[in-house]
């Protein structure tokens, strides 16, 4: 009797992927999600369970989905999640982190841990915007408009 593809740890993680939207972004997964990378990072073969005799490689959205989990994971694509964006919400864009990060659908405690974003919250160096940015300073005016302004207070 062949074993059903739930039986299996890629069958268990394909149904964990198709579960939940963007299931690759939550910690839940991780376990699954680096057990198989780990396995294709050292040249192990990795198939789902045979159908009709005959052996099947990982679907292209597995992959594609196991990739994108590891880059959140390593920091190559920084994540947070939307609970944590909102608290940016009146930033100083010149400073601003937020938009360099890719903003999940999911809460910020169920998602790959950002190992740079965490230690600058602990550090002090990463502070959600609660402030509106600091006023724009006056820009000194141009030489030819200080001699217009001259000239016009002269011919008074």
């Amino acid at each position: 009797m062949a074993a059903s593809c739930a039986d299996t740890p890629l069958g268990r993680l394909a149904e964990a992927l198709q579960a939940q939207p963007h299931a690759e972004e939550l910690a839940e997964t991780q376990g699954l999600l680096s057990s198989v990378k780990r396995a294709l990072d050292h040249g192990r073969r990795v198939a789902l369970p045979a159908e009709a005799g005959r052996p099947r490689g990982l679907p292209l959205w597995m992959v594609t989905k196991l990739l994108k989990s590891s880059w959140h994971r390593d920091g190559t694509w920084p994540l947070i999640g939307y609970d944590e964006a909102a608290k940016h919400s009146i930033c100083d864009r010149a400073r601003c982190v937020v938009p360099y990060l890719h903003i999940s659908q999911h809460a910020h405690a169920l998602l790959i841990r950002n190992e740079a974003y965490e230690d600058g919250k602990r550090k002090g160096t990463i502070l959600p915007c609660t402030q509106p940015p600091p006023p724009v300073w006056d820009v000194e005016p141009d030489a030819d408009t200080i001699a217009r302004a001259y000239a016009a207070r002269v011919d008074l």
